[in-house]
């Protein structure tokens, strides 16, 4: 009887404790993993399955990439954004409303997102689009796809006292460090072996410049490196007033890959490469003028920057930054050269349109 007593004693206990661990795991689900932190895991899977599968079956492999939406407010309590009025979904991030600290703190948001949507797309190492025939068999051009990895919105009424018209993004993302760890925005995207190549100081980028020497046929006989500052944007055309500063901006991630390993991309009316309507900078393997002429070019080399590329709008003068990553980038166990880019534009169909052809993931 006393044996029978001890065993149903230890059942008991037995129970209680794996009530307990279900419990531990329920909060666990619940508070330290957020619908958001589950969503970007979902993604980043969906961005391994397709990166690994052959480009002709690419199509059937979905990204379930949701794009994140995100309002920006001074309210403590209540507070939204207009922007995403009747939607679901929406991530409230507090800030203070004051000058330095709210500026801060609103620029580090857009850091981390920027940040995050480069992480969670496989930071431009994999092939996730794919236009098969293009890319296989030469067949029509190739064109960029992308993904709205979030929107970003502002709460107008509750931030009077943030200078938004003073952020800027680049100088941020070069000299602030990503969370526990030990490097820049800047280093840690880029890798501190290419950054250190460039640097902006002025409206200027300062960048390597290559002289190309090619024969009759194309081939590169010699190149000659010189320095060169390049003039990212004409100041005249950048609007400052408070309001365009205010408008919402999504960031996305996009991407082209060439037909073959070390070809050329195709450029369909200055889309393709990642040029914007001011024409002041291209990602591809070339940097672009505002006149469209090459000041950068070194074939099958990797080159990756994170700058603040000045485009057109509201977004150019104050969150306008782009990185990006152009070389090798794998489709199953094939390379190819490529393309990818995560840049702040303007939420609208004029600007996406701009950079994207195609957009794929969930809204």
């Amino acid at each position: 009887m006393e044996k029978r007593g001890f065993l149903a004693a230890e059942w008991i206990v037995a129970i209680v404790l794996i009530l307990v661990g279900l419990g531990i795991l329920i909060f666990a689900a619940t508070n330290l993993f957020t619908k958001t932190d589950i969503d970007k895991n979902t993604c980043h899977f969906s961005v391994i399955s397709r990166g690994s599968t052959p480009s002709l079956a690419q199509g059937y492999v979905p990204l379930r990439c949701k794009t994140e939406k995100i309002c920006i407010t001074g309210e403590l309590f209540g507070g939204g954004c207009d922007e995403f009025e009747g939607e679901k979904g929406v991530t409230k991030i507090r800030v203070s409303d004051s000058s330095v600290q709210g500026l801060e703190q609103v620029q580090k948001i857009y850091a981390q997102s920027i940040l995050e949507c480069w992480e969670m797309m496989g930071e431009g190492k994999v092939s996730l689009f794919s236009q098969a025939a293009a890319e296989n068999f030469g067949v029509g051009v190739v064109y960029p796809s992308c993904v709205v990895c979030s929107r970003i919105a502002i709460d107008k009424d509750s931030l009077n006292n943030v200078p938004f018209e003073n952020m800027n993004l680049n100088e941020y993302m070069m000299i602030h460090l990503v969370p526990k760890t030990e490097k820049t925005y800047f280093d840690y995207m880029l890798g501190e072996e290419y950054s250190a190549s460039y640097s902006v100081a002025d409206n200027l980028l300062n960048l390597p410049d290559f002289d190309i020497t090619e024969d009759k046929d194309g081939n590169i006989e010699d190149i000659t490196k010189i320095d060169k500052n390049v003039s990212l944007v004409d100041p005249s055309i950048i609007s400052t007033s408070r309001e365009d500063n205010l408008k919402e901006t999504a960031i996305i991630f996009s991407q082209i890959s060439s037909p073959s390993h070390g070809g050329v991309l195709s450029n369909s009316a200055g889309v393709v490469a990642g040029l914007g309507v001011t024409g002041t900078f291209a990602f591809g393997p070339k940097f672009l003028s505002s006149a469209g002429k090459a000041v950068f070019s070194v074939p099958g080399a990797v080159i990756a920057a994170i700058l603040g590329i000045y485009q057109q709008g509201s977004v150019t003068l104050s969150r306008g930054v782009s990185a990006g990553y152009c070389g090798d980038i794998e489709i199953s166990s094939d390379a190819r050269s490529g393309c990818s880019a995560v840049r702040t534009i303007n939420y609208d169909l004029e600007s996406i349109s701009e950079y994207c052809r195609v957009i794929e993931g969930l809204p």
